[in-house]
């Protein structure tokens, strides 16, 4: 029960991380299945030919002027035009722009096992207490415990819906199509290695 109390607080995480990938881009090239190809083969380029440059580009905010003089500009150049770009600066572009969706499309899937958790989670609480040989201090604790989940949720959850409505005015449906056709290849490129999907919670299945 207590590992449960700990994922309604995760919602805060999401609220934070697409605010900040909303902001990120508006406009950009065409996302494409070829063009997503395209920048899969380049982002895993990069990442072979210079491992910090991508987290370096992220902090310079994406500026080429700010990136060029590292010395290994010119090999991530190359890689990123093999790939099928005709610039870093497109890149660029596509990478904030994908990225923006991604973070969408998996905010929504976030939110709506959140949704389910917590429903599961307070169906426990309530199965728990239904307990007649309960003893009353353990009743007391997980009637505190139950609502401080119910509290947490209730506060978090406007937010984290507020934070999705303002980036779904930011996306557009075309793209976010194109994207859920390598939304799994894109997880594993960006986390750097296959992430396992958990998609029980109390023993119970997730949709």
């Amino acid at each position: 029960m207590r590992a449960f109390v700990r994922y309604s607080s995760i919602i805060l995480a999401l609220v934070f991380a697409l605010a900040i990938a909303a902001c990120s881009f508006l406009k950009g090239p065409e996302i494409t299945d070829q063009v997503v190809e395209n920048y899969i083969n380049a982002y895993e380029g990069v990442k072979r030919v210079a491992p910090q440059f991508l987290s370096q580009m992220d902090q310079a905010g994406g500026d080429p002027a700010a990136t060029q003089g590292d010395e290994a500009y010119h090999k991530i150049e190359a890689v990123i035009k093999e790939s099928g770009f005709s610039s870093y600066a497109e890149f660029v572009q596509v990478n904030a722009k994908i990225a923006a969706h991604f973070s969408l499309l998996e905010g929504r899937g976030f939110a709506d096992k959140m949704e389910q958790m917590h429903a599961i989670g307070t169906e426990e609480f309530d199965q728990a207490l239904a307990n007649p040989d309960l003893p009353p201090a353990a009743r007391a604790e997980l009637e505190r415990a139950r609502q401080e989940v119910i509290d947490n949720y209730a506060r978090n959850k406007p937010y984290a819906e507020g934070v999705l409505k303002a980036t779904e005015l930011a996306t557009d449906e075309k793209t976010l199509e194109v994207l859920r056709r390598h939304q799994d290849r894109l997880r594993k490129v960006f986390a750097g290695r296959d992430l396992p999907q958990n998609n029980q919670f109390f023993g119970r299945e997730l949709n």
